[in-house]
């Protein structure tokens, strides 16, 4: 069940028959924001790490944990995330607090040399944890820096 989702289930009973049930979802009053830090390092070799440095505020009414998803852009325009590990999850933070988060990208054997750039997205919710299908949900905020060279990737 979805963290965001609360089970409301009423009934009406006739002699221990339950003769009506429903679930309702209550709207998620999350907000936040990313403010960039610190960029990668301009140059990249195999087994690097090009680590962004972002500052994730909580901007909504209530205590929440966000997730913050980072994947780079090759010359191809492919996004690349080390098979999903580049995302992670803030601590639970009150309203208006903040945390600092490096997020990093590992140059492997697969990365083509060139021009690279980023996205840095953060989401209040996140589905599947660490399974196949994981999926982040209700984007709040995005870096977007796709189309810049932030760094270069040489072999």
């Amino acid at each position: 069940m979805n963290r965001r989702e609360y089970l409301a289930t009423f009934s009406a009973s006739v002699t221990g028959l339950t003769i009506l049930s429903g679930t309702s979802k209550a709207a998620s009053d999350a907000a936040g924001s990313l403010h960039l830090e610190e960029l990668p390092d301009d140059r990249q070799t195999l087994g690097d790490e090009a680590k962004v440095k972002v500052e994730v505020k909580n901007e909504g009414d209530s205590s929440n944990r966000m997730y913050v998803g980072y994947s780079v852009t090759d010359p191809d325009g492919d996004y690349l995330d080390n098979g999903k590990t580049t995302d992670k999850a803030t601590e639970y933070l009150s309203s208006g607090d903040t945390q600092i988060m490096t997020l990093e990208w590992t140059v492997t054997e697969d990365a083509s040399p060139g021009e690279y750039g980023f996205i840095v997205k953060l989401w209040d919710n996140r589905e599947n944890n660490n399974g196949p299908d994981e999926s982040m949900q209700d984007e709040l905020d995005t870096i977007d820096r796709t189309d810049e060279t932030v760094f270069k990737v040489v072999k």
